[in-house]
């Protein structure tokens, strides 16, 4: 997700988040859940 001024129009932060898409009984993983998350704001 791309945060943005409203005024402006600047880039504020960035957040992006990796999930599974199915199960994967290998590892006990369920589909949905978040691998990786990152943010970062200016």
């Amino acid at each position: 997700m791309l945060i943005l001024d409203l005024g402006t129009g600047t880039v504020l932060g960035l957040e992006t988040t990796a999930t599974i898409t199915r199960d994967d009984p290998r590892y006990g993983i369920r589909a949905g859940a978040v691998l990786e998350y990152s943010a970062w704001l200016r």
